[in-house]
């Protein structure tokens, strides 16, 4: 009898060990899983972000073209004009130049016509104030402006769920800020953090002292709680009518 007793608590010792292995197996493959999730949603986020600075930095760079294509026609406007004076004026000076090296008789003849030309009547080129490109318009505390920019596609969420917590009826959404409930049951490692008889699931930042609130929109549940729980508390079966959980609870 006394070989009977040991050998039956080998058995439920074996059969202990061959659940946990399962248990640790599936943990295993969990992790694979949640590997595989993590890293597309942070690709997924990265990207987003990436297109956005592409998109900002096609945008700024148009810009800068728009104005040097401005600045490069107007430039371009002021020498062709400047050139057309530049001409005009050396012509005038090769026409006096030979009606000074005529014969006397004639250069006094056409002296009048010749001083008269002489008095140039072009005016003097303006001076090209804000012709350079405006770098600083462009460049001036550009990582900063662009970050501001930014603050509008990036949202910051003060409590996020930890997934690790949730109930396999529960199905958390990517960003981690909301949760449903489903009849299906997720096939989930029962890990110590995880609850497994209320539909539970935790944030995953904790609070040691001070006030804390939250808005927490619940759509159309017709029964929720909400609340706060030591780090300590048990997550396994009956939860509620232990210590260490404090919560409100709504049911229509």
């Amino acid at each position: 009898e006394e070989l009977k007793t040991a050998l039956r608590a080998l058995q439920e010792k074996l059969k202990l060990l061959k659940k946990c292995k399962l248990n640790w197996s599936q943990t295993a493959e969990h992790i694979k899983i949640q590997t595989h999730h993590t890293t597309r949603h942070i690709k997924d986020e990265f990207e987003k972000l990436h297109q956005f600075l592409r998109d900002e930095e096609a945008a700024r760079l148009a810009v800068l073209k728009e104005e040097e294509e401005q600045k490069n026609q107007m430039m371009k406007e002021k020498i062709e004009k400047l050139s057309r004076d530049i001409s005009s004026l050396s012509d005038t000076i090769r026409a006096i130049e030979e009606e000074m090296r005529a014969e006397d008789v004639s250069f006094l003849q056409n002296y009048k016509a010749t001083v008269k030309r002489a008095q140039c009547t072009l005016q003097h080129p303006e001076e090209l104030s804000g012709a350079l490109i405006h770098v600083a318009k462009h460049l001036d505390n550009l990582k900063f402006r662009v970050w501001v920019k930014m603050q509008h596609i990036v949202q910051y969420t003060p409590v996020t769920l930890d997934p690790n917590t949730a109930h396999p009826k529960l199905f958390v959404s990517n960003d981690l800020t909301s949760v449903r409930l489903s009849d299906e049951e997720q096939s989930l490692p029962d890990n110590p953090e995880r609850f497994n008889e209320y539909m539970s699931i935790l944030g995953s930042k904790g609070l040691t002292s001070g006030t804390h609130c939250w808005d927490v929109e619940v759509g159309d549940c017709s029964r929720w709680f909400v609340g706060v729980m030591t780090e300590s508390a048990q997550r396994k079966g009956e939860i509620y009518s232990r210590n260490g959980i404090w919560c409100l609870e709504y049911y229509d």
